[in-house]
């Protein structure tokens, strides 16, 4: 992984944790938290930790994983997000990175 992917993904963090120090009170960083109350912090994920995290995701990604039923298809950094949030799903990192 380049050192690229990680100082994107730390700046990102660095932007995010600046976010919320702008407050000590617990109460005002659950409202700097909510994209309702601070839509900035929405920007921050969205333009910032969102893209770095692909970045990373994509770095080893193969471009095709062999499906045993339709042959090959195409991988993607979501459907790498997507498989790996699945509750109670075992898979493995064989044909994905």
């Amino acid at each position: 992984m380049s050192t690229g992917l990680l100082r994107s993904v730390s700046g990102a963090v660095d932007l995010i944790m600046a976010h919320f120090g702008r407050s000590r009170d617990p109460e005002s960083k659950v409202r700097l938290g909510s994209s309702a109350h601070s839509p900035a912090v929405a920007g921050l994920v969205l333009e910032h930790l969102c893209p770095a995290i692909q970045g990373v995701l994509e770095d080893g990604l193969r471009d095709h994983k062999l499906d045993y039923v339709i042959g090959q298809c195409r991988n993607h950094a979501w459907k790498v997000v997507e498989i790996s949030t699945r509750m109670g799903t075992r898979w493995h990192l064989h044909g994905w990175v």
